[in-house]
This record gives structure tokens, C-alpha cells and sequence, in this order.
């Protein structure tokens, strides 16, 4: 399965696995970036749109999880050329972060009336929306790298043969973005029958962990690991995609980092939040 649908984040069929991260794991992920910081008091302020306040649920409950509390909850509505109340509400309930996602215009604004009241005192942590060289520019290279860190899925080398196979087939295409999470559902198979010596459905499925998640030998080449199997050497795939550390409703989590831009509007990677970390921080 490669969809991120939120409602598939508990799924309890042992034939279902999902290979593309939840579209709930940018919002852990942020939660889990803030506790790691210190934060244990945190504002919101996100717009009103409803991509954005589903946004906001598994952001909350993934902070509060860890032992943080929201301290107040602003809803922007965009375009104004002031937002002075709304950052005092924000200030006046001493949040020691304040989490954000709004329009690069609106951003601007928020930004004015904080540097107005507090000199931007609080810093504020985005999600990935808030990393576009728009929204960047916007609020001043300058001032995101003084008080802005946004956090967003890390990128990762090219690994299992993926992109050498692919432009070998389609030299002049890029693959679809889900295309390495297809091509990984297919390896992980394959290597999931190799370990169950068989091609039985059921005894597939019981193997499946076995072949992806730690502790085992990384590989990535389907030959590789394959090779290693039949030596009794317990793996773990490195896929396309990133690694496969099903956890117990078989969905991963990806690798996220958080990133900031330096005055001169280069992005600089500054932490890594890793699977096993996300999985345990995720509501």
C-alpha cells in the first residue's frame, strides 16, 4: 500500500503493509523535534484551512504523548496585514515554541507583529510547507535563520538499484513519487519468499518482518541480501524508499530532519529523527 491516509495509521489486517509513510508523521515529527529541544509548553498558530487543522490533530496529540502541553491554540486567517492580537494571545500564554504553518504573505505579518512586541523572543518551529523558498523569502532569509527551523522528510541516497534500473528502462523520465515504495513492496516480497522458502500467502506475510526490520545485515541489491539469506544471515532491506521498520499496524515512518536557512538562503540540515524514534512518538 503506498496511500497516506490517516485512517489507515491503526490498521489490524496482518495482510496489510504500507510502505509510504502516513501523512500523520510530518506532524509527529515536528512534536518530537521540539521535545528533543526541551520544549515542554508550545503555542499554535496555523491557519484556518482544513489541510492544516488536520495537521494540527496528530501534532498535538504526538506532543502531549511525550509530556508536553499546548498552551494556546491561535487560527489564522490569512491575508491580514496585522496579526498584533493574535501574538499577544500567543505571548501572553508563555509557550517556550510556537509551531506554525501558514502562507508566505500571512507569514510575513506574524512575523512583523512578534518582532514588534518581543523581538521574535519565542522561536518558532514549521512544517514542511514553511521550508519553501517562498515562504523563506518572504519572512527575510535573515529572520528564518535567526527564528525558524522547519521540519520535513530527509532525503536519502539512491540505494537498492533503483534509480540505476529506472533510467536504464526510461532514460528519459523521472520516476512517479511513489515509484520506489511500489518497487520496494515487490523486493521486500520477493525477499520475504526467499526467506519462507516458499510461496505460500500466509508463510509470505509471517516472513516479512524477518527481511525488513532490525537486527539483521543491512543490503539493499535484491542479489545481495539474497545471497545473504540463503548464508542463514538474518537481514535488513535498505529500500529505494527508505528502510522498512514495520511497526505493529505495519506502517514505517520514514527519516525526517530539521532544517534551517542561513542568511545567504542556503538550507542546512541541523537534526535527524529516525524511524524508531517517530514510531515511538507517534500517537
Amino acid at each position: 500500500m503506498q496511500g497516506p491516509d490517516a485512517a489507515l495509521d491503526h490498521e489490524t489486517n496482518p495482510y496489510f503493509w504500507r510502505d509510504l509513510p502516513s501523512v500523520t508523521v510530518p506532524s509527529v515529527a515536528v512534536a518530537l523535534y521540539a521535545r528533543r529541544l526541551g520544549y515542554a509548553q508550545a503555542a499554535i498558530m496555523m491557519t484556518e484551512d482544513q489541510p492544516t487543522q488536520d495537521f494540527k490533530g496528530p501534532l498535538v496529540q504526538a506532543f502531549q504523548k511525550l509530556g508536553g502541553a499546548i498552551v494556546a491554540d491561535v487560527a489564522i486567517r490569512p491575508g491580514q496585514t496585522s496579526y498584533r492580537t493574535e501574538a499577544l494571545a500567543v505571548i501572553n500564554a508563555h509557550p517556550q515554541v510556537i509551531f506554525t504553518e501558514t502562507d508566505p504573505v500571512s507569514a510575513a505579518a506574524i512575523f512583523d507583529s512578534f518582532r514588534e512586541l518581543n523581538q521574535l523572543a519565542i522561536p518558532f518551529i514549521g512544517t514542511p510547507a514553511t521550508a519553501s523558498d517562498d515562504y523563506l523569502r518572504t519572512i527575510t532569509y535573515q529572520g528564518a535563520h535567526d527564528h525558524l527551523t522547519s521540519v520535513l522528510g530527509a532525503p536519502l541516497p539512491d540505494r537498492a538499484g533503483f534509480q540505476q534500473y529506472y533510467h536504464r528502462l526510461y532514460p528519459d523520465r523521472q520516476p512517479p513519487a511513489t515509484a520506489p515504495h511500489a518497487y520496494d513492496a515487490v523486493i521486500s516480497a520477493a525477499l520475504a519468499i526467499g526467506q519462507a522458502g516458499s510461496t505460500d500467502g500466509p508463510k509470505i506475510n509471517a516472513a516479512m518482518m524477518a527481511v525488513t526490520n532490525p537486527p539483521g545485515t543491512p543490503c539493499s541489491l535484491y542479489a545481495d541480501c539474497l545471497t545473504l539469506l540463503r548464508a542463514g544471515t538474518k537481514i535488513t532491506y535498505a529500500g529505494a524508499s527508505g528502510n522498512l521498520y514495520y511497526n505493529r499496524y505495519h506502517n514505517v515512518f520514514g527519516v525526517y530532519g530539521a532544517l534551517r536557512v542561513d542568511p545567504t538562503g542556503q538550507l542546512q540540515w541541523v537534526a535527524v529523527m529516525r524511524d524508531l524514534e517517530l514510531d515511538k512518538a507517534a500517537p
